[in-house]
């Protein structure tokens, strides 16, 4: 790879730079060459030193004969070079139009352009194109593209001249010096000055001008004579609206007295040429397009004196002069475009083309486009905001043992639903009513005490005996109240949530072990956890949806009763809580039932609910 490179470097040089030397050189082949497939091949070469080219080859049709010609200098060979541009030729041909891609090697600053031009000539029935490689390191490929164009052009031009001698004023041989000297212009103002200044002393003209046709519109260029186009003159105005006239008919328009023109052309009157040829003292004008393929590209208008009128032969010797340069405007024009320029040109194009009659599919396309667009960047939607969420009751009775005792039995387990009263286990209360017996024994013998003091007039012992009484009755009470504290009952009507104690019975509970807790049946809640980007979207009496995973086809309504401040942990991320009423609950919402909650917020633009997200954790993670 580093010999490959030190080969390319010395093989690939900048371009020569002798535009005259260039165009004579071309029209000396041309006279001297015994075939147009000779020139060709000795031009090609030529071609290829003018541009410093290591490596050059032409692939055409000429007529019934194929042309298959390639030229090579340096140390290199040509197989060195010849399977990157042929492959490169290739690509190119098939999309018809000029092109430069620019190669640069890995391990060295070495920067190649392959540059491709169309060879055509439809009078020579000439088809093709010409590849090859140039230095790249100082000159930007668009611009030795735009020189190799007008160059190839030239050579093109010259092939007419093969096999014939030089010929006069009207012949092909000043057509191809008037186009040398015109493709040796290395801007667009320079390109243009040269057509009008050589076309204004070839044809004895008293003013030529050449305007560039841009989305149906024309502007001027240059003007013979003048280093610098007025733009808002007057006399710019009528030969602008001369141009676009011409440019709308599509064809060669003619002011002049009714002489030296074959046909009907000048007996029509066209108003914008007739305007231009009074203001001018009644010299002829005449305006001609100049065609790319089927598009005008340019327009080319001159004034000549009354006297020397236009004949319909320079019409045909005008285009011959000019048209093989319509290619090098376009190519110069989009090289000297700035990216500012290139972008507003290319926007306009795509106006323009989508404006053209028909291609209704494109057109719809494009339409649905741009309402889309529209929609996403006015119209709203409705922003919900999504979270996780479960069932939990608004209030719970907590059931835990009165004292220390055996569980003897369990009625109910978690899920049961009970009536207020409803026993839901009991403990073992025989040691309870075992005392309760003692003590009213021992009430009953305190009673008979208290009867026989009276008896024997004996009033203290009879107070005392009642006194103690009295304490024996409230130990009794007390014991009874044990023994129906013993049955623990359900305090209100609803669902026991949670609870089982069927595996302890018969083990001794101590105070306070917790039971069961029992829910009342109308108080449900929905616990929802708002993630945290979310949270500042909410807010007390916003509305919404619960889904529940055992019925998502059966939403429930839901309004937000408070948001908590404080966030919390759940799942293993920071939740924030929101509380929520359900509107109308049925059975099948059960305690701990999940499900998603979504809380209607309101409308949102849309632009928004696609990017707040993204725009959100950039700014989290950057900074922004």
């Amino acid at each position: 790879m580093v010999t490959e490179e030190k080969q390319r470097s010395t093989a690939v040089e900048r371009p020569g730079r002798g535009p005259a030397s260039f165009h004579a050189d071309v029209l000396r082949l041309a006279r001297q060459a015994a075939s147009r497939h000779g020139y060709l091949a000795q031009a090609l070469g030529r071609l290829a030193d003018e541009m410093a080219s290591p490596y050059a080859i032409l692939s055409a049709r000429l007529g019934a004969e194929v042309v298959q010609e390639e030229v090579h200098r340096g140390p290199s060979g040509p197989q060195f070079w010849r399977a990157f541009v042929q492959q490169f030729l290739s690509h190119a041909m098939g999309e018809g139009k000029p092109r430069a891609q620019v190669l640069s090697a890995r391990q060295a600053a070495l920067r190649v352009a392959m540059l491709y031009v169309p060879v055509a000539s439809e009078a020579e029935s000439l088809h093709g194109g010409l590849a090859l490689v140039v230095g790249a390191d100082d000159v930007a490929a668009g611009d030795l593209l735009a020189r190799l164009v007008t160059q190839t052009q030239a050579v093109v031009a010259a092939v007419q001249l093969v096999g014939s001698p030089a010929t006069g004023r009207d012949g092909a041989a000043p057509a191809a010096q008037s186009l040398a000297r015109a493709a040796s212009a290395g801007s667009l103002a320079e390109l243009a000055f040269s057509i009008t200044n050589g076309l204004r002393n070839k044809l004895g003209c008293e003013q030529v001008a050449l305007g560039m046709v841009r989305r149906r519109r024309v502007r001027i260029l240059s003007i013979s004579g003048l280093d610098d186009v007025p733009r808002r003159s007057p006399g710019m105005a009528l030969i602008r609206g001369a141009m676009e006239e011409c440019l709308d008919a599509g064809q060669p328009m003619v002011a002049q007295q009714d002489r030296g023109w074959d046909g009907e052309a000048v007996r029509r009157r066209y108003a914008l040429h007739e305007q231009w040829r009074a203001a001018a003292g009644g010299d002829a004008v005449l305006s001609v397009p100049l065609k790319q393929g089927e598009t005008c590209v340019a327009v080319l208008s001159l004034r000549r004196r009354d006297d020397e009128p236009i004949g319909a032969a320079q019409v045909d010797e005008i285009r011959k002069l000019v048209e093989p340069l319509t290619p090098a405007l376009e190519i110069v024009h989009a090289a000297r475009r700035g990216l500012l320029r290139h972008a507003v040109d290319e926007f306009a194009d795509a106006i323009q083309d989508f404006l053209r009659p028909k291609r209704w599919g494109r057109k719809l396309l494009v339409v649905l486009a741009l309402a889309f667009a529209g929609w996403v960047g006015l119209g709203t939607l409705p922003y919900e905001v999504a979270a996780p969420a479960r069932v939990v009751p608004a209030e719970v009775r907590h059931l835990a043992a009165p004292f220390e005792g055996v569980l003897a039995a369990s009625h109910a387990v978690a899920g049961d639903r009970v009536r207020a009263g409803d026993v839901l286990c009991e403990l073992d209360r025989r040691d309870l009513e075992l005392e309760q017996a003692r003590l009213r024994s021992q009430q009953a013998v305190l009673a008979h005490q208290r009867t026989r003091a009276l008896a024997s007039g004996q009033p203290v012992e009879a107070q005392l005996a009642e006194a103690n009484e009295q304490l024996v009755q409230v130990q009794l009470d007390i014991v009874a109240r044990r023994i129906e504290q013993t049955r623990i009952r359900a305090p209100v009507d609803g669902v026991v949530v949670r609870g089982d104690l069927r595996r302890s019975v018969g083990a001794v509970l101590a105070q306070g072990t917790p039971l069961f807790e029992v829910a009342p049946e109308s108080g449900w809640t929905l616990e929802i956890e708002a993630p945290e980007h979310a949270v500042a979207d909410l807010a007390d009496g916003l509305s919404g949806t619960f889904t529940s995973q055992a019925r998502p086809e059966s939403p429930h309504e839901i309004n937000v009763l408070r948001v908590l401040p404080g966030a919390e942990v759940r799942r293993g991320r920071n939740v924030f809580l929101a509380e929520g009423a359900i509107a109308s609950p049925d059975e099948t919402l059960r305690p701990g039932a999940e499900g998603v909650a979504r809380i209607r917020v309101g409308p949102r633009p849309v632009w928004w609910l696609a990017t707040h997200r993204v725009v959100s954790a950039l700014r989290l993670s950057y900074w922004l």
